[in-house]
């Protein structure tokens, strides 16, 4: 596919779960790969080390770590996606992230490469991933440490039970800002009296003010109409640029 793309000069993206994604209403120009055969979710354990394919979803990757007994990645319990965007964007929580347990990952380049990069060599930043160019990720590995399956099922299971308490339900496309640093984005924008902010279809959630709910009627356009009226309204009053967008498409 990728040889056919570049041979016929065809813009190409890599699709994950697109459980963090805000496509604009045009769709996306060129072949969008989404790696979702059985060949992209296996799980590979050995001893304490995990290799887990990049199609493979953040829930059936904790399921088998606890089959296993291994402990280190509750923190991904409830995040939506898989292994790959997490790689990508460095998921994380309740003060966890994918580049503190990730020993290496496999990609693919342009031109049909496969090639290792170790930890040490990859660029790891909050929320991201930088220099991979355009390196598509097929697996990544994990050092990860024996435990009692009771205990990693109620660690896991208190962090879902915080997440659900504190995280709107519906249909949204994840945190939609990053926080600014030593600051949280949502109590910044819940401070400003931002929750319920809404345009058409799209509006600030009124649970957690770094969410944009969408009730099912709103375009992209709109969503990111509000996400521009968020980010001036903070300019204007706080006068902080640092809440940027995540990523988007």
């Amino acid at each position: 596919i990728l040889a056919f793309c570049a041979q016929k000069g065809i813009a190409r993206s890599v699709v994950g779960q697109g459980t963090n994604l805000l496509v604009k209403d045009g769709g996306i120009r060129g072949v969008v790969l989404r790696l979702r055969s059985d060949a992209f979710r296996r799980v590979k354990v050995e001893g304490t080390r995990v290799t887990a394919g990049s199609g493979l979803s953040n829930t059936k990757f904790l399921e088998a770590l606890k089959s296993a007994e291994l402990s280190g990645m509750e923190f991904i319990c409830g995040i939506p996606g898989g292994i790959g965007g997490g790689v990508m964007m460095n998921a994380g929580a309740h003060g966890g992230c994918f580049a503190d347990r990730l020993a290496e990952i496999s990609v693919m380049d342009s031109g049909g490469e496969i090639r290792g990069i170790p930890r040490k060599d990859l660029q790891f930043e909050y929320r991201s991933l930088r220099g991979m160019g355009d390196a598509i990720v097929l697996n990544a590995a994990f050092d990860l440490q024996k435990d009692a399956r009771d205990r990693i099922q109620a660690r896991a299971a208190e962090m879902l039970e915080t997440r659900n308490a504190t995280q709107p339900k519906g249909s949204n496309p994840g945190c939609v800002f990053k926080n600014p640093e030593g600051q949280s984005a949502g109590k910044l924008i819940d401070t400003l009296g931002l929750k319920g902010l809404r345009v058409g279809g799209a509006c600030v959630s009124t649970v957690h003010g770094n969410f944009i709910m969408n009730d099912r009627t709103a375009s992209s356009v709109q969503v990111l109409e509000l996400i521009e009226r968020v980010r001036t309204e903070v300019l204007a009053r706080t006068g902080l640029r640092e809440a940027l967008v995540n990523r988007g498409v």
